[in-house]
């Protein structure tokens, strides 16, 4: 998400009216960190803080041509738009949208952004492998289509409560063997586990103490306990990925001291800007070429 506000040039904090409005442009911005951006900010893109409840948009307004959608509105913005673009209409959520022929079509790239970074890390990571999700969440579901996409031998959803994961299973199934657990066997799953990917908001402020190894009860000690047993099962060579923009999570901490090889969520936040400027701004630019713009933009 804050790569957006670096590349943007754009911050506004105070929420928008709770009447229908078109997007009014903000004052001039600060000069943008790179040149390539400029055409963005030209567009006249701005950012609009504001609660799903508030009516803070009207997609009818003609001088909106497109949207980054963040959090909370990725599910609500959905059922609003014309059409939806295939890997969207699956999962149910958007977190980009562009009129195209008059018509509003949304766009997730969530899962492309995270899986493009996985494998631009560890090529030919997922094939062949088990993949075993941690969380059911809002970002699980793109991340586990998205992989189910490059061949895994099965996706595993752990989660608390299990309707929950089942529902992603449900929906990656025909893309590959798909299967819904509880936490009370995540030891078992990582037993055989190639990849292991922590979507759960485990070791994210003010859950920082806790890893996504095992279910968090409230103790520290047990569950970190409870993490070192179930992640002594993992496989060295398996890989441990987190969607965690901290440097280094307790879950990917605690992979890395067992031996493991691991990835941030980091490439996921960068991986994920190529495709959506690409949507946003319409440049057709090489990829090598927008991610050497986004990496110098978020430093």
């Amino acid at each position: 998400m804050g790569i957006f506000n670096t590349l943007f040039g754009r911050k506004q904090s105070t929420p928008a009216p709770a009447a229908t409005a078109p997007a009014v442009p903000a004052a001039p911005p600060a000069p943008a960190p790179l040149a390539a951006i400029q055409t963005m900010i030209d567009s006249g893109l701005i950012s609009i803080a504001a609660q799903p409840r508030n009516n803070a948009l009207d997609l009818s307004d003609p001088s909106i041509e497109r949207l980054y959608a963040f959090l909370i509105f990725k599910d609500k913005i959905a059922p609003s738009l014309d059409r939806l673009a295939p890997s969207a209409e699956v999962i149910g959520s958007v977190n980009v949208v562009a009129r195209e022929n008059g018509a509003f079509v949304g766009h997730n790239t969530d899962g492309i952004g995270f899986v493009a970074g996985l494998l631009n890390e560890y090529p030919g990571c997922v094939a062949g492998q088990k993949v075993v999700i941690l969380g059911a969440g809002g970002t699980a579901l793109p991340i586990s289509y998205e992989l189910a996409k490059e061949k895994p031998s099965e996706v595993v959803i752990v989660n608390r409560t299990v309707a929950k994961a089942q529902v992603i299973a449900d929906l990656i199934a025909p893309l590959t063997t798909a299967r819904a657990v509880g936490e009370d066997v995540l030891g078992d799953e990582l037993a055989s586990a190639g990849l292991v990917v922590n979507t759960s908001n485990k070791g994210a402020q003010p859950n920082e103490k806790f890893s996504a190894f095992a279910a968090m009860t409230g103790d520290v000690d047990a569950d970190l306990a409870q993490s070192m047993a179930n992640l002594a099962r993992l496989p060295k060579e398996a890989i441990v990925a987190d969607i965690l923009l901290e440097d280094l999570p307790l879950t990917l901490k605690l992979a890395r001291e067992a031996g493991n090889r691991t990835h941030s969520g980091q490439h996921m936040n960068l991986f994920q800007a190529a495709p959506a400027f690409k949507i946003l701004t319409g440049l057709d630019k090489p990829d090598l070429e927008l991610l050497d713009i986004m990496r110098k933009a978020i430093g």
